[in-house]
C-alpha cells in the first residue's frame, strides 16, 4: 500500500478485554498504518494501559457500552482528524493485518460513503482525560 493511501486511511480498533492480544494487533496495524484509534470500551484487564503504551490515539470508555459504541466513537474521532478511509478492526487477532491493505482501497474508494459525525459522549476520554475533540 504507497504511503499517500496509508497515511490517509484510519484504523479504529475496538478493545474490550482483549490484554492478550491488543498489543500484538496494534504493533502489526501501525507498520502500515499510522493512523490507528483503539478503543477500550471499559476493559478491567490491563488492555487499557497496553493502549496508552502502543497506540498513537488510545480513547477510553470509562464503562462498557459495546463494540458497535466503540466502533462509533473511533470513528467520530477519525473522523474529526481527517480521515479520508476509515476501516474496523477487531483487537481479538481473529483478521488477518495483512488482508486490509489489499481490500481497503478498492472497496471504500470504489464505494463512496458518506458519514456523518455525532457528538461523542462525555464519558469519552483521549490518553490526558480531555474529552474527544
Amino acid at each position: 500500500m504507497d504511503q499517500p493511501t496509508a497515511a490517509g486511511t484510519w484504523v479504529v480498533v475496538a478493545v474490550y478485554n482483549e490484554a492478550t492480544t491488543v498489543a500484538d494487533v496494534l504493533t502489526e496495524l501501525l507498520q502500515t498504518f499510522p493512523n490507528v484509534v483503539a478503543v477500550d470500551d471499559g476493559s478491567n484487564d490491563g488492555s487499557w494501559d497496553q493502549l496508552c503504551a502502543i497506540a498513537p490515539y488510545p480513547i477510553r470508555h470509562l464503562v462498557n457500552r459495546g463494540q458497535g459504541a466503540a466502533l462509533q466513537t473511533g470513528t467520530e474521532f477519525a473522523l474529526k482528524m481527517g480521515a479520508i478511509r476509515i476501516a474496523h478492526f477487531d483487537a481479538d487477532g481473529q483478521h488477518q493485518v495483512g488482508d486490509l491493505p489489499q481490500h481497503l482501497p478498492q472497496r471504500l474508494e470504489s464505494h463512496g460513503f458518506r458519514a456523518v459525525p455525532a457528538q461523542p459522549a462525555a464519558d469519552d476520554h483521549p490518553r490526558d482525560g480531555s474529552p474527544v475533540p
